[in-house]
């Protein structure tokens, strides 16, 4: 039986990507063919607040808010107060324009989380295990999945991340290739493909001294099936956070980088 914890960790996650649906209706009749979970940090869910008109396609964009609310339409019109604005909204209608087919997503995202939560190991239970056990409640059939992570391991060797983990941007390489292997594992997709992005630039860099490091690292992964998508030219909205602009030129790159590999 799942703990107190894991299940309002479960809620957590859940609700990390709406702040106000109230005027999205259920998308009732939606049954994504593919579907995507969201992993990583605030710029892939999205961190500014803004308005967009919907447009031809966003009717086969769903998004999976769990519970008896199920899936719902994506929440880009101009009542929701803030939505999913990072990656995924234009990965979305790249992929619905390229193939026809409808598309869900399951948003995992946690801002301030560093690569090492996850994993299993350890700290299984925490990220890993309630982005799975999220998933496994949608009914949908996985696709893969899109990473945008790495801002918190940026930081100062021995940091300690919002959940209390010691980061280590040294090893990023080495973390992120066991969090794809653990992904892997837990979905018995042993060939379960990933597009990650990676990091930007800050302006701020007393505050993040291994924003190289972490670039650097992400720029040498070499695993079959996941693919890395250039985050650059970007903007910025303060010291790291894309605007929306640049976080949707990251999720049109991500879905190219999908479409061929």
């Amino acid at each position: 039986m799942l703990s107190t914890r894991r299940l309002i960790l479960a809620v957590l996650v859940t609700g990390v990507l709406f702040v106000s649906a109230g005027s999205i209706s259920v998308a009732q009749s939606i049954t994504p063919t593919a579907t995507f979970l969201l992993i990583g940090q605030s710029n892939m869910n999205g961190y500014s607040r803004y308005s967009v008109p919907r447009e031809a396609g966003d009717e086969k964009i769903a998004v999976w808010m769990g519970g008896p609310t199920g899936w719902e339409y994506l929440p880009v019109d101009t009542t929701t107060s803030r939505g999913m604005k990072g990656p995924a909204l234009a990965f979305g209608r790249a992929y619905v324009a390229r193939t026809g087919s409808t598309i869900g997503f399951v948003n995992c995202a946690r801002g301030g989380s560093s690569i090492v939560e996850w994993q299993k190991g350890p700290r299984y239970g925490s990220l890993l295990w309630n982005c799975l056990a999220n998933f496994g409640g949608s009914g949908g059939a996985l696709t893969g999945a899109l990473v945008y992570q790495g801002e918190a391991d940026a930081q100062a060797t021995g940091t300690l991340d919002g959940s209390g983990t010691t980061v280590s941007p040294a090893t990023w390489g080495l973390a992120f290739g066991r969090f794809v292997a653990d992904l892997r594992a837990e979905t018995s997709r042993p060939q379960l493909r990933v597009v990650f992005a990676q990091l930007a630039h800050t302006t701020t860099p007393a505050a993040f001294p291994n924003w190289g490091v972490v670039q650097d690292a992400q720029a040498a992964i070499v695993i079959p099936g996941v693919r890395m998508v250039p985050t650059e030219p970007a903007n910025l909205i303060d010291d790291v956070h894309l605007d929306d602009a640049s976080a949707a030129q990251v999720g049109r790159r991500m879905e190219s980088a999908w479409s061929v590999s």
